[in-house]
């Protein structure tokens, strides 16, 4: 788990480190600089651990995930974004799941003074590709399927940096048996 744990911290130290331009500039936000053009898409990498609740947790373990991610800049205070992860749950009792989320959603900014800066809320819906994969006395056997998902939370935005809370169900046909409370950080590395 120290070492699950490491790679992760080590993951999200080089994707920030890795994120910087040439220039060592980050990418400025839309309406940053008068007189700019407005740049309207932005790509970034995300790290995320999550937490399963309720009977999710009794298959699975702390989760951890890595993402690509899009967001563009639809009003100051409107985004729609897109993800695209894998997130690797520990084992817990014999079993072992991944997760390869592709989700859509939307962030509302509450703060109108800088566009696509400070607290908003957001919400996502998408498909969640889930293996389970089962171990018992030398013997293991894995299922996959596909899932509609959705998730909502809360979050800030400083820069190019995102930081989110949130919760996931990974079925929405079995909401109350997929839950997951998850923490999100992310980093625009480019705007075009």
């Amino acid at each position: 788990m120290k070492r699950i744990l490491a790679a992760f911290v080590a993951a999200l130290a080089l994707s920030a480190a890795s994120a910087a331009r040439a220039d060592g500039a980050a990418p400025a936000p839309a309406g940053a600089a008068a007189g700019a053009p407005e740049k309207k898409f932005l790509i970034g990498g995300e790290a995320s651990l999550g937490l399963p609740i309720g009977d999710w947790a009794n298959a699975n373990s702390i989760g951890i995930g890595l993402y690509v991610n899009g967001e563009y800049l639809f009003q100051p205070q409107i985004t729609f974004t897109g993800r695209l992860g894998f997130n690797y749950h520990l084992s817990n009792n014999d079993l072992h799941s991944t997760v390869i989320p592709v989700m859509v959603g939307g962030r509302y900014y509450f703060t109108a003074a800088t566009p696509h800066q400070g607290l908003f809320g957001f919400a996502e819906l998408g498909f969640n590709d889930i293996m389970v994969t089962a171990s018992y006395n030398g013997f293991s056997a894995s299922s996959s399927a596909i899932y509609l998902g959705l998730g909502a939370g809360a979050g800030y935005q400083m820069g190019p940096w995102t930081f989110k809370v949130g919760i996931n169900a990974a079925d929405i046909g079995s909401f109350g048996s997929s839950l997951e409370i998850s923490a999100h950080a992310s980093y625009q590395f480019y705007a075009f």
